[in-house]
């Protein structure tokens, strides 16, 4: 999964160094969300940052909001790309 501003969406990848970097901002968001992690610390990381050439959306607001609605769930992450999912 990536994340963009519409929540995150499926991606292939197969170089493990990308695989690494979104899994890192994977745990830091979820810190974030669970407070563990302030909104400042976690923006200074991640604003333009890019993987795999895209740049990974990290407005922490945007994030407590999509979360809110339900559009972050962590078990959403480990879902299948493929088939039936």
């Amino acid at each position: 999964m990536f994340p963009e501003s519409s929540g995150d969406v499926p991606v292939r990848t197969r170089n493990s160094r990308e695989a690494t970097r979104l899994s890192e901002f994977f745990q830091d968001r979820d810190k974030l969300l669970r407070g563990k992690l302030r909104a400042g610390e976690f923006e200074r990381k991640w604003l333009g940052v890019q993987i795999a050439g895209q740049e990974v959306f990290a407005d922490a607001a945007a994030m407590f909001r999509m979360a809110e609605a339900g559009e972050l769930k962590v078990e959403n992450l480990y879902r299948s790309t493929v088939g039936g999912g």
